[in-house]
């Protein structure tokens, strides 16, 4: 850990905090006296202001940890509302006062699941459905740990930069940050050669949006790629397959899923490799030039990105 990180670290276990989100947006920040800027950057200011990536990536398994006091409403400043980065801390008390009780947030209204003619995905299981001689084998995989679901910052802002514990995926840009998203999907059993006749990724929206987005998906070209890592550039580094699928998504609404089309062709790449072995796991690349925000499996697991594949 940067010696930076580490002194953060060591000041919230000495004397404990609180955060509160009213960070003007869909970001965490920490408050740094001025007197100390230059050794919160690393000895120097970089160009453009942005702080030493090390530390930005140390700072990032600090987060968690941290309890909200106070989260701002989607009008107010922080634009925090109801998810929240972080549990709510205990109530203040002291020998004369009786706590609060905890506020308990209210539930944001979900709009209905739009009407769609994509196939809706069966439960998530790991292991394939027996199926007739000639009717496709269905697997399933949704994200479940924080580093399966990464984002790279590829412009406007700390270049190089990756997150796995936001509680969002953008597809692609976070405001005027233009990101590349990983997700990868482990413990696929489909067996090296199979023919790959269907497969998709559904999301769940977490923000409701519908200006213009293309979406662009490739495969890591590895055998069993591995999960990612708050590294520098652990995205953009790489390789990625030839096979790729553009996704022009209509509309979204707050909390309805909404599919990918045919991914088959990128899947099937990867799953030809002559190391490709049952049980391996496929990372899917991303890039695009708008933005439809999604669950991450460290905002609500249940509504993770979700992997089909229909193989025969």
């Amino acid at each position: 850990m940067s010696a930076q990180a580490r002194k953060v670290a060591q000041a919230l276990k000495d004397y404990g905090a609180y955060v509160v989100d009213e960070t003007g947006g869909d970001y965490y920040a920490f408050s740094v006296d001025a007197a100390a800027l230059d050794e919160w950057h690393g000895g120097a200011v970089p160009a453009g202001g942005t702080s030493d990536p090390a530390t930005m990536a140390d700072l990032q398994v600090l987060y968690p940890a941290l309890q909200i006091i106070d989260n701002s409403g989607p009008l107010a400043v922080g634009g925090g509302g109801e998810t929240r980065r972080a549990p709510w801390a205990p109530p203040f008390t002291d020998a004369c006062v009786t706590a609060e009780p905890t506020p308990t947030p209210t539930p944001t209204p979900t709009s209905p699941t739009p009407t769609s003619t994509t196939p809706t995905p069966t439960p998530t299981s790991t292991t394939p459905t027996p199926s007739p001689t000639g009717t496709p084998t269905t697997v399933e995989k949704r994200i479940t740990v924080s580093t399966d679901d990464a984002e790279e910052y590829v412009s406007n802002y700390q270049v190089g930069t990756v997150i796995t514990t936001s509680a969002d995926i953008e597809l692609t840009y976070d405001g005027s940050v233009g990101q590349k998203i990983g997700l990868r999907f482990p413990g696929l059993t489909i067996p090296q050669g199979a023919t790959v006749t269907n497969a998709y990724v559904t999301f769940t929206a977490r923000d409701a949006g519908s200006a213009a987005d293309v979406v662009t998906f490739k495969a890591q070209a590895a055998d069993n790629a591995p999960t990612f890592a708050a590294a520098s550039n652990n995205v953009t580094s790489r390789v990625s397959g030839a096979a790729s699928a553009t996704w022009t998504p209509g509309p979204w609404t707050v909390g309805g899923t909404f599919t990918t089309p045919d991914l088959g062709p990128v899947v099937q790449e990867v799953v030809n490799r002559a190391g490709w072995v049952s049980g391996n796991a496929v990372a899917l690349l991303v890039t695009g030039t708008g933005t439809r925000n999604s669950w991450a499996v460290d905002g609500q697991a249940a509504s993770a990105a979700l992997l089909h594949v229909e193989y025969q």
